[in-house]
Parts: structure tokens; sequence; C-alpha cells
């Protein structure tokens, strides 16, 4: 009996032990247990420096920063003090020198001192030899675009960032032959005919993105590029004086468009039988002269003519507060059709002469499944509607409406009883009222809202409106 005792109590003995030595290897199991791999794929996370560090933590971890594909050097505000200059060339440097041989994905230097412009040319050079895919350089300048860049038969992204360069660059007449998308912003180019060649050799370019470009004034522009799917131009060119100048966009292949620009700045198309989505948002001054709204209008009606085939559309207040979009101005706009239009978003005050611009859109705007609308508080009251809208057709597709931003005032009544009324398979009314604080008899005019939209005839017997 007691030798039955002692075999239970040594059994009971060995299974604890033996639950502790399992538990102690599932604790011992971790990151330094992944395959290579996923390793890679978690440290191209982090900058370049931390991986370093890293190789301390685990014997598997000791070498593995020198087969990494993504080389991230980017800085803290602290980093770029003149004192740690040297301390983040050399880092760099020898990086690049005791890496193994294995082919670069992305060389990302974010660095805003001044003073390692001089070393980015050896390193392009350095990353172009290991097959770089795409460079991204953030920097505070340069003395000169790396010419290396320009011949790599590997790179595919290259975006170009120089926070206070003043350089004008110059780039060559040919382009990275597997170059897919470009980004350059901040820069300073000569632009005209230089730039436009080497857009125009770079054959596979798909995405190009101007952002905060500085260019010359009072000139043509031409961009001419069969492959490219998207272009962005944005946040306000700035120019050396306020002066007119023209992009002219040849890109049959175009499928995206994204600009946010003066008025200033004209864009031109060649048609752009793909395009899909469109988002426009031009800034006007005010105070416009009778000869500066005209010139205007026709701008706006051009650009929107030659979006008309997209699918989706958004535009900004601009466009409609400050040049309203008038047929009887601008005779244009009677012929033109959005047919495949099925999403449209702006922001706009709601004025009298906004609210006839909506209407103006919905009657060549067919297929409209999707409309959103984002209220400017600004001027939301001037120029209430006086007479009763008319659309003059019903909208058969229309099914969601957003609005954002209401207060309640007679023009934001006027339009939704008018969609109301006309929309046959509407199935979503969604209203998200204004986050301002209002005064009461704001409340007051939002509660009379409600009363009185609840009691407008709707001729779809699926819509439902809902407050936010």
């Amino acid at each position: 009996m007691e030798e039955s005792m002692n075999i239970s109590h040594v059994s009971s003995d060995a299974i604890e032990e033996e639950k502790k030595k399992k538990k102690k290897r599932r604790s011992q199991y971790g990151i330094s247990d992944l395959p290579d791999s996923i390793l890679h794929h978690i440290f191209s996370f982090l900058n370049i420096q931390h991986a370093v560090r890293a190789s301390v933590l685990s014997k598997r971890f000791r070498n593995l920063w020198k087969s990494l594909t993504y080389l991230n050097f980017v800085t803290s505000a602290d980093d770029e003090q003149p004192t740690h200059y040297e301390d983040f060339v050399i880092m760099v440097n020898n990086v690049l020198i005791l890496r193994d041989k294995s082919d670069i994905v992305r060389l990302r230097v974010h660095f805003k001192n001044e003073d390692i412009a001089p070393h980015i040319e050896s390193w392009i050079f350095a990353a172009i030899q290991y097959n770089v895919r795409e460079v991204d350089l953030r920097v505070h300048a340069l003395y000169d675009l790396p010419t290396s860049l320009f011949f790599s038969k590997s790179l595919k992204v290259l975006r170009l960032s120089l926070t206070e360069c003043v350089r004008m660059f110059t780039f060559p007449s040919l382009g990275p032959p597997m170059l897919e998308v470009l980004i350059l912003k901040f820069c300073a180019v000569v632009w005209a005919n230089n730039i436009s060649g080497f857009i125009s050799a770079c054959s596979s370019l798909k995405d190009l993105v101007l952002e905060e470009v500085e260019l010359e004034p009072e000139m043509t522009y031409h961009i001419k590029n069969g492959n490219l799917k998207r272009f962005v131009i944005k946040d306000e060119i700035m120019f050396a004086n306020e002066s007119h100048c023209i992009f002219q966009i040849n890109a049959p292949n175009l499928t995206a468009f994204t600009c946010s620009i003066e008025m200033q700045t004209e864009i031109l198309f060649a048609p752009l039988p793909l395009l899909n989505f469109a988002d426009i948002e031009l800034e006007v001054k005010t105070d416009l002269t009778e000869d500066e709204k005209q010139r205007y209008l026709w701008q706006i009606t051009r650009l929107l003519n030659a979006v008309r085939n997209v699918k989706s559309l958004k535009l900004s207040a601009d466009v409609f507060d400050q040049v309203a979009f008038e047929p009887r101005v601008v005779p244009d706009c009677r012929s033109m059709q959005f047919h495949n239009l099925t999403y449209l978003s702006f922001r706009t005050s709601l004025s009298r002469d906004c609210i006839f611009t909506i209407v103006e859109l919905l009657k060549i705007s067919p297929k409209i499944k999707t409309l959103v609308i984002h209220v400017a508080e600004e001027n939301l009251t001037s120029g209430n509607m006086g007479e009763c809208l008319e659309l003059g057709c019903m909208l058969h597709h229309l099914k969601v409406l957003k609005i954002h931003g209401v207060i309640g005032c007679v023009n934001e009544i006027k339009l939704l009883q008018l969609v109301l009324e006309k929309a046959i398979v509407l199935e979503k009314m969604l209203i998200w009222t204004s986050k301002y604080d209002m005064p009461p008899h704001r409340e007051k005019r939002l509660e009379s809202f409600r009363k009185t939209l609840s009691t407008v005839p709707r001729v779809s017997s699926n819509a439902t409106i809902s407050f936010f």
C-alpha cells in the first residue's frame, strides 16, 4: 500500500515537472523563432538604427540587419541637429558597406540637415548597385539630382521631397525605364520642355504626383504619357508672382485625376475616355471682376467637360460659391452630360445660386446613385430660395443622399424636399446636423426642420430619413 502511494506521488511530481518544462518552452518561443520572411517584414517598419540595436537581443538577430531589404534612415528633430550630422552619415555609410549582397527594395532617407547633401549621390549610387526598387528622399536640400537615379533599370518608385530647397533642378531627357511612380514635393524644377520630356520618356509611368512644386510663371507645361493612370496636382502651386499658367495633359489611359490649385493654373486635357475618378478643388479669390468671373466660368466648364466620363466626382465649394455653374452664361453646359456618373460629392454654402447649380448637375447626371453634400458654415443663409425648385425630371437611380453640417435653413428644406419628391428608388437620406455651437434659435429651427421634413411626401416607399 505504501509502495503504491510512493509511485503515485512520484508520478504526480513528474507530471508537474513536465508541465513546468512545457511552460518554460512556450515562454521561450517568441519573435526569434519566426521565419526569416516574417522577421524581415517586421523589421521593414523599423528605422535601421533600431534594427541594428536589436542584434544584441538574440543570436538569431546578430546578422539579420545585414540582409534587410527595406532600409529606413529616418531621424527625429533632435537627431537633425548639427551635432548628430556626422553620426548619421557614418551610420548610413556603414550599413551600405557592411550589408550583404541582397537587393534593396526601398531606400528611405529623411534628414533635414542640409549638410548631408554631398553624401546623397554616393548613397543613391550604392543603392542602385543593389537594384533598389524604391527611393524615398525627404531632405533639406540637394546640390543636384543624383544622375544615377535616371539610369537605373530597377527603380520603380521615386519620392522626392525637398523642404527648404530653392535650387532649380534640371531633369534629363531620358527616364528610368521601369519607373511607375513619381512624387515631387516642395521641389523647384525647371519645367517647360525639360521635365515634360522626362515624363514623356518614362514609358512605364503610371502615377504622377506634384505637390507644392514651384514652377516658372507664364508658361505652358506639356505632360504627355500614354501609360499614366493617376495624376495629382495639389496644395497651391507656388509661383514667383501671381501669373497665369497652363498644363496641357495628354494621357489617354488616365483613370484618376486630383487637383487642388488656384484658378490662375489652368488645366487642359486631351480626351480622357477611361477616366473614372476626379477630385477638383479650385481656389478662387474673392471680389472677382466680371471679366474674371466670365473667364473662370469658361475655365471650370472646360475642366468639367474634360472629366465628364467619370463615375465618381468630388468638387470644392469655390466651384459652386464663387463661379456658379450657370448655363445661361456658359452655353457649353447645355450639351454637357455626365452619362457615367454614379457618385457625386461637393462642399457648398447652399446659397440660392448654389441650389440652382446642384439642380443643373442633377439634370445632366441621370445615373447618380449616391449624392454627398458638405454644407459650408459661411454665408449659409444668404440668398434664400423664394421660388419653388423644379427639376423637370425624375431621379431614377439615386439611392443614398448624405448631407453634413445641416442647420435647418430654408434652402436645405427646399433641396431635400426636391430629392424626396423626385428620387424614385431612394433608400436612405442621412442628415448630420452642424457640430458648431448653436444659439437657442438655431436649435428651435432644427427641431422645426425635422418636423417639416417628416411631412414631405416621398415618391419612394422605401425611403428612410436618419439624423445624426
